[in-house]
């Protein structure tokens, strides 16, 4: 999927993959809230809690590859980690991906949930508000029709 994304979208998604970041607190990073860790030899960031969905302080450690993509990222834009065009992106989830989403084989079924499905199988339902997938009881399980009583 990621490669099915325009560039600066794919390393968005990259990073939130990698770090567990949501959309919002990915599209909002700013330079400022990097921490520098010299015994360690790496950064975080710590995004105020004003940013945050439950309303607390998080800290962000990044793993190699999110590291990566923060790096490839230094100075392109002033106070944003995320810029497009020289402006901060305001959300991720727009409609490049949703269509990339359909490109892959998820399809709405409503208002922000999404099928999953794998070959001919459907495997379950994304919920891109929650970002959680419910899976379906045993997708895999052979689709016989009922016999007719007769």
């Amino acid at each position: 999927m990621f490669s099915e994304l325009p560039p600066h979208l794919a390393e968005m998604a990259l990073f939130a993959v990698n770090t567990g970041c949501r959309d919002a607190e990915v599209c909002r990073m700013q330079w400022d809230w990097e921490v520098k860790v010299p015994a360690l030899e790496t950064f975080v960031f710590i995004v105020p809690g004003s940013f945050v969905k439950n309303g607390e302080e998080r800290l962000v450690v990044l793993n190699d590859i999110a590291k990566r993509v923060v790096d490839s990222r230094r100075g392109k834009h002033p106070t944003h980690v995320f810029a497009y065009k020289g402006e901060p992106i305001q959300r991720m989830l727009n409609s490049a991906w949703c269509r990339v989403r359909e490109k892959v084989g998820l399809k709405q079924v409503a208002n922000r949930i999404w099928l999953v499905s794998f070959m001919h199988y459907d495997l379950g339902y994304f919920d891109d508000e929650t970002c959680r997938l419910e899976p379906l009881n045993n997708p895999f399980a052979a689709k016989v029709l009922p016999m007719s009583p007769e």
